[in-house]
């Protein structure tokens, strides 16, 4: 990697990590920020702004030093944190009421979208995993993205159709305060066939597929203990939780993390 790529890194990656606690701070400090927002939504949010400052700032401010020294098994951590910031910030443009902090949730997401493009097309010239010297991984995790894909299609419809069926608004979303469930959308339109796609691309061992495999890992882990700590802040503002979902996400946050170990171990 060049000098001129490896500072485009960090010209991309520290303002983002600024703006991206800047608007976890505010969020976090200031009841204004969220006045709009119903109980539930407001949990949800705080939990979110404590996840993105304590865990997915350092993350990403650490593995884009890592890019920048030319460790290459940093770039799918620092991709994976990338993503998770598009879907994150996606969420907060759209679905949280307009207030002072507006333009820095844009912010947040068009650096962080940019900064994707700029990881992809980094991988598409010299690819941080060229191949594996053990085909297991491969097969394990690529049936592993189908079932996680096919499962929570499963989840969603079946609050979906039900409430099409019976002229009712679902219970998540009537919860929540808002127009629609913004993680649905994401996931029934781009998120879950996306990892329905590089499952099948993984399986058949496609360069596509081994580039964005430890980026969809890293994604998972983050937002599998995002949904622990929303559970948790929850229980402690609104006294409701689901252990079951908790006891699945830590789960899966276990599992994807131990996958994408395997991977990097047994990659080339």
């Amino acid at each position: 990697m060049t000098r001129i790529r490896r500072n485009l890194v960090l010209i991309l990656t520290l303002p983002l990590a600024a703006l991206v606690a800047v608007a976890s701070l505010g969020g976090l400090l200031s009841p204004n920020v969220y006045a709009q927002e119903s109980s539930d939504w407001t949990a949800q949010a705080v939990a979110q702004d404590a996840v993105d400052l304590f865990l997915v700032v350092p993350i990403l401010t650490i593995a884009s030093l890592f890019v920048f020294r030319q460790e290459r098994l940093a770039e799918p951590v620092w991709g994976g944190s990338l993503l998770y910031l598009i879907y994150t910030f996606i969420i907060y443009g759209f679905s949280v009421h307009f207030n002072v902090l507006f333009l820095v949730y844009i912010a947040v997401l068009g650096l962080s979208a940019y900064g994707f493009i700029y990881f992809m097309i980094l991988q598409h010239h010299q690819p941080a995993i060229k191949g594996l010297i053990d085909q297991r991984p491969a097969k394990v995790i690529g049936i592993y993205f189908l079932v996680i894909a096919v499962l929570f299609y499963g989840l969603w419809l079946a609050e979906i159709i039900p409430a099409n069926v019976g002229g009712y608004t679902p219970a998540t979303v009537e919860t929540a305060g808002l127009f629609t469930n913004p993680v649905q959308v994401i996931d029934l339109a781009f998120f879950l066939p996306g990892i329905f796609i590089i499952g099948i691309l993984l399986l058949r061992q496609h360069r596509l597929g081994m580039i964005l495999t430890p980026v969809l890992l890293v994604f998972f882990v983050l937002m599998d203990i995002t949904i622990t700590v929303i559970l948790v802040v929850q229980y402690t503002r609104l006294g409701t939780i689901n252990p079951v979902v908790m006891i699945i996400m830590s789960t899966l946050a276990v599992v994807s993390g131990t996958m994408l170990t395997w991977l990097l171990k047994k990659s080339y």
